[in-house]
């Protein structure tokens, strides 16, 4: 065999499948199944043109060697591109009985609210991208402050919110400045049958947390307020917002990131208080 065929069978039955090997590995976090397929491509042409040389051919060690690179690489490469990304959860809520003016978190405690803990954990070793959870109890928050974690991260209402401004009159006349407390006043939306659907002062069912990024083992720990809210009837407000605290029975989360440049669930449904849980 001359030296030229020499180079290029050396090129097409090992070099190429070897650089789509390369290739599909480098841009697997950023392109998921291109690499996917680059990669499997790559080690199923290896193997292809590993049977045209002699040493193969002569050698059944050699033979089972090499499918048994071939096989281990197919299962341990599957197991990566398909392994589960996990998220856990831990939870407490409780009846407290804090004093007046009493901050929490950033959260300015009042006798209606009842005290939220939750924990969220990143169940892996690969950094989870746009990470979006939406949170729910079986209560309405009122607040909810993230306290500890090394990501960067944020926390708010799911729904749209706006504020109440009350202005005090006396016989049709303002009087004094217009009140903008949230801990004071609140206004709320009904739908056309009289049922609440958005309160003012960041009430919700559901806030939402965010992380650009949510590192691989970071624990994020908030704190909230949450309320029972007494009931409409028939569009007709009740004489108290608030009814009388208890502790939150669950909490849910659903969530979804990017992860290996590919898109995942992981959904958390009405956890128990008090109880580790962790999504498939």
């Amino acid at each position: 065999m001359s030296t030229l065929k020499t180079a290029e069978h050396y090129i097409r039955d090992l070099g190429i499948p070897v650089a789509l090997v390369a290739f599909g590995a480098y841009i697997f976090g950023s392109s998921f199944w291109l690499g996917f397929f680059a990669f499997f491509a790559g080690i199923t042409l290896l193997l292809r043109g590993m049977k045209k040389e002699s040493f193969y051919k002569k050698s059944p060690i050699a033979r089972r060697v090499s499918w048994a690179v071939y096989v281990t690489l197919c299962v341990v490469s599957l197991w990566y591109s398909f392994r589960p990304m996990r998220v856990e959860q831990f939870a407490s809520s409780t009846l407290v009985n804090y004093g007046p003016g009493t901050e929490i978190g950033g959260i300015y405690w009042k006798p209606e609210f009842s005290e939220f803990h939750l924990n969220l954990r990143n169940d892996s070793e690969t950094a989870y991208e746009d990470f979006d959870a939406a949170i729910t109890t079986d209560l309405s928050i009122k607040a909810l402050k993230e306290i500890h974690g090394i990501s960067s991260c944020s926390v708010g209402p799911s729904d749209p919110q706006f504020d109440a401004t009350v202005q005090p009159e006396i016989g049709g006349v303002p009087v004094g400045p217009a009140v903008t407390n949230n801990n004071d006043y609140a206004v709320v939306a009904l739908d056309k049958d009289g049922v609440p659907i958005r309160i003012s002062g960041g009430i919700s069912k559901t806030y939402r947390f965010h992380c650009d990024k949510f590192l691989p083992g970071d624990e994020q720990s908030f704190v909230g307020a949450l309320v029972v809210l007494n009931p409409f009837v028939n569009g007709k407000a009740p004489a108290r917002l608030y009814a009388y605290p208890k502790p939150a029975s669950w909490v849910s989360t659903r969530s979804k990131f990017k992860a290996s440049g590919r898109d995942h669930n992981a959904d958390i449904t009405e956890c128990r208080m008090e109880v580790s849980c962790k999504s498939f």
